[in-house]
């Protein structure tokens, strides 16, 4: 069999075929190593006329990562306000309801004791993630070299920690950003998740902060981050910006096509570009015939929600 791959690497337990954009138009499925899940086109700048070439090929044109940012207001109350009104009794009912379990929210200068703490219960919490990536200890040193520049943010019962983030500050930049978070399994549910953040979020405008990020998400189809997350991170006035346009090195501009749909979630979903703006619409892969698109829809993506059968189907 030939094959137009270029080369063949391995993100997240995903096989990525990496071709040329001239051998995407027209690739058949046969062409397709059969342990390759991903096929993938490394653009290098914005360019409609090619985009809608590899578009109309079937293939989805989107950034590798995102941020997830926000400008922080001059209040809790002016932000509250810009949210819609779900989001804001959302907000509200979660602290009442940590409040109510009795969980003690607060802010202290990160420490080597309270980064291992923290870690204890993020390793717990990538175990039970079919793919997940235990980040917070491939960083730890990194982290400790530089201590100075973080916080943690924690809700404790007692002397239990039941979730904490971790937030890196960045005066020169008027910027802070999340960098790990983790919750107890129990609490994912009990709203401690949209506390902490929220909570992180008041401290960065206490602090002087202009923006703040709630991290960096790999675009990969709800494979690491799940497609639910983009409406709650949306709902908390959050928008989606290209990783690359914060930092360089990050990410890029790709055009992808799934192999069929099995290897990631059924229906799986991607932040995508429908022309050379920053924009975004989500583009829903699935095998299935019943799909509700409305469940996909959110305010950081005008362009809408399509259905984008990929051409590389197995079977």
């Amino acid at each position: 069999m030939t094959t137009a791959m270029v080369s063949i690497t391995e993100s997240y337990g995903a096989r990525i075929g990496w071709i040329r954009p001239d051998d995407a138009v027209g690739l058949r499925r046969q062409d397709v190593p059969d342990d390759v899940n991903l096929v993938r086109v490394r653009l290098d700048r914005r360019d409609d006329e090619q985009w809608e070439q590899l578009r109309r090929a079937g293939f989805v044109v989107k950034p590798g990562y995102v941020h997830w940012v926000s400008e922080v207001g001059e209040s809790e109350q002016s932000y509250a306000a810009r949210l819609a009104g779900k989001a804001r009794r959302g907000v509200a009912y979660a602290r009442r309801r940590v409040d109510d379990d009795g969980v003690t929210i607060s802010c202290e200068p990160l420490t080597p004791d309270s980064f291992d703490g923290f870690h204890s219960l993020y390793a717990l919490q990538i175990a039970g993630m079919r793919w997940g990536w235990n980040f917070a200890a491939v960083k730890r040193e990194e982290v400790l070299d530089d201590i100075d520049r973080y916080i943690i943010v924690s809700g404790r019962r007692g002397e239990e920690l039941l979730g904490a983030c971790i937030v890196r500050l960045e005066p020169e930049n008027s910027f802070a950003r999340a960098r790990f978070t983790a919750y107890a399994p129990e609490q994912r549910s009990q709203g401690l998740s949209r506390v902490l953040l929220w909570s992180a979020l008041n401290e960065a405008r206490a602090r002087g902060f202009a923006r703040f990020s709630l991290g960096v998400d790999p675009n990969l189809y709800g494979h690491i981050a799940e497609p639910g997350l983009i409406r709650f991170k949306a709902r908390l006035g959050f928008v989606p910006v290209p990783s690359h346009h914060l930092e360089p090195e990050l990410g890029g501009y790709h055009a992808e096509a799934v192999v069929g749909a099995d290897f990631f979630a059924d229906p799986c979903v991607a932040l995508e570009y429908r022309d050379s703006t920053s924009a975004y619409g989500v583009a829903v892969i699935t095998h299935r015939r019943d799909i509700d698109l409305a469940e996909y829809t959110t305010t950081v993506a005008p362009h809408g929600v399509r259905l984008a059968p990929s051409p590389l189907q197995k079977g």
